[in-house]
């Protein structure tokens, strides 16, 4: 599975969590549970068809809403008991983190942090940030301070040129494309190339080598790309490396196979859908192929076995017959013969091919068979 996938992005995760909320703001949790590995559900009461679903697998974090969805009748556990029966009154993402926060009637806040790593975890948390429960190392947590998450870079730089343009310059080597990501990471390659791409940069020129008409085409760039990510439009690209989930079109994958989509969230249970069937399919061919390659060394082993322990005697016999056919028919024979064949009156009768050596008697050809 693809880590590029995009699930966890800031930008994936702001438009998710606003959908989120749209559909489930005021709604009562009914229940909150796990019945997967490293999946939390949270049911809601009125008769809702819809469930807020969250994995935490490492490699595959998201989080999405779930139509229909049944709780199954064993292997399920209760979590986070003290929220069953709360409302929801905000669903949004903490600025430039990958971390939604869920919070509710009751003043805590159910915190999903999707960093796409075995770090990531789900907390439940009070107003002064203790945690209440955690979904992983509950033990080893539970009461402690969450603390807050560190500053990944200075925001202003999403709005001021002149910090933008400065901050562009400060590591000249770099590449255009590195320098854009780690001056603004929420952007990750996948935005950082296509704003080049916009700009008509190669993202592999240096920093320093930029013009000054460039480095005024890329902020343009950037500003309005951020903008247009207010407003997200959707789209799975099916690339080479996998499918690709963008929150825009991307100009530099125009060419790729793509689906559009109305909301982010069908965007997301379609690239989580696909992702799974092929890790299952590939699951599968992958057991049959460690299968089959099973079956093939035993059968390659007993044959070994077969033949060291039969091939001695059997070829002492057919090397026997051979010299007993050369004396048989030694009146038709003559020599300088590379070869003969001869019936096999000692066998079933058909025809066999005997090699001679030129250089010896038709009578030191049958003792030399005689003697292997």
């Amino acid at each position: 599975m693809s880590t590029q996938n995009m699930l966890t992005n800031f930008f994936t995760l702001r438009a998710l969590s606003r959908e989120l909320e749209n559909q489930f703001r005021g709604q009562q949790i009914n229940e909150i549970f796990s019945q997967s590995r490293n999946e939390l559900v949270i049911a809601f009461d009125g008769g809702s068809e819809w469930a807020i679903v969250v994995s935490i697998d490492p490699g595959m974090n998201h989080a999405c809403r779930r139509e229909h969805f049944t709780r199954a009748r064993k292997n399920t556990v209760d979590l986070f008991p003290s929220i069953t029966g709360e409302r929801i009154r905000t669903i949004n993402v903490i600025l430039y983190e990958r971390i939604i926060c869920i919070s509710l009637s009751n003043s805590t806040d159910l915190l999903l942090q999707l960093y796409n790593t075995a770090a990531s975890n789900i907390f439940l948390i009070n107003s002064e940030r203790q945690v209440i429960e955690s979904f992983k190392r509950n033990d080893q947590l539970r009461n402690t301070n969450l603390p807050a998450s560190p500053q990944r870079f200075d925001g202003r730089i999403l709005h001021d040129e002149v910090l933008f343009e400065t901050s562009l310059g400060e590591q000249a080597e770099l590449s255009t494309l590195s320098r854009l990501r780690e001056m603004v990471p929420i952007l990750g390659s996948l935005y950082a190339q296509e704003i080049c791409s916009r700009a008509s940069i190669d993202p592999l020129t240096p920093t320093g080598k930029l013009p000054f008409s460039s480095r005024q085409k890329l902020w343009a760039e950037f500003s309005d790309f951020l903008q247009s990510l207010d407003h997200p439009q959707p789209i799975i690209y099916d690339t080479p490396g996998g499918l690709l989930l963008s929150c825009l079109p991307l100009h530099h994958l125009e060419k790729m196979p793509a689906q559009e989509f109305p909301l982010i969230l069908d965007a997301v249970a379609t690239l989580i859908t696909s992702t799974r069937r092929k890790k299952d399919y590939l699951g599968v061919r992958e057991n049959l192929q460690t299968g089959l390659t099973k079956i093939l060394n035993q059968t390659k082993r007993g044959l070994a076995f077969a033949k060291a322990e039969t091939s001695p005697h059997d070829r002492a016999d057919d090397y026997e017959r051979r010299g007993k056919l050369v004396l048989a028919n030694i009146h038709l024979l003559r020599k300088g013969l590379k070869e003969a064949v001869l019936p096999d009156m000692y066998g079933n009768g058909d025809s066999i091919r005997i090699k001679l050596n030129p250089k010896l008697s038709l009578p030191q050809n049958a003792e030399h068979y005689f003697r292997l």
